[in-house]
């Protein structure tokens, strides 16, 4: 938990805290603030209970821009929910999952999803040269499209 992590920094209860050890508690906070707020933008399972985390954590309210962060994170989570699901109780290789979340991704069209899913995919079959050849595929199209807008 952050708070445990915090009590590791904490000068010794009864002391009063010096200058660099308020720095010091002040930096931790910032550090903490900024890895809840990047994972409520990002797409995840069980989001909803990183909020309600950072929400008891926090001693200020979430920022707007947090919140309209997270809501749209967690409408992209679940519209990809059922494969995000379908990936955790397959077996491995689970390519059948993975072709499936890879068509679904160039579907929607997000260039950063489809790299991440096209790299998950790989990770986890990386000797599946018809994935490499589709994923390279993707690849140079991207590049020609790129090419033809500069």
């Amino acid at each position: 938990r952050s708070s445990d992590l915090l009590a590791t920094i904490q000068p010794a209860p009864g002391t009063v805290p010096t200058a660099e050890q308020q720095q010091t508690v002040s930096v931790q906070l910032e550090r903490i603030h900024s890895l809840f707020r990047r994972q409520l933008s990002i797409p995840l399972l069980d989001m909803e209970t990183t909020y309600a985390e950072y929400e008891e954590w926090s001693d200020d309210p979430i920022p707007d821009t947090v919140i309209q962060q997270y809501k749209q994170a967690l409408k992209q989570m679940e519209r990809c929910k059922t494969h995000e699901e379908a990936l955790l109780v397959a077996e491995t290789p689970k390519m059948s999952e993975y072709q499936a979340y890879i068509d679904f991704v160039l579907k929607e069209g997000d260039p950063d999803r489809i790299q991440l899913t096209f790299e998950r995919a790989l990770a986890e079959n990386c000797l599946v040269p018809d994935l490499w050849a589709r994923y390279t595929q993707y690849l140079d199209r991207q590049l020609k499209a790129k090419d033809r807008k500069s």
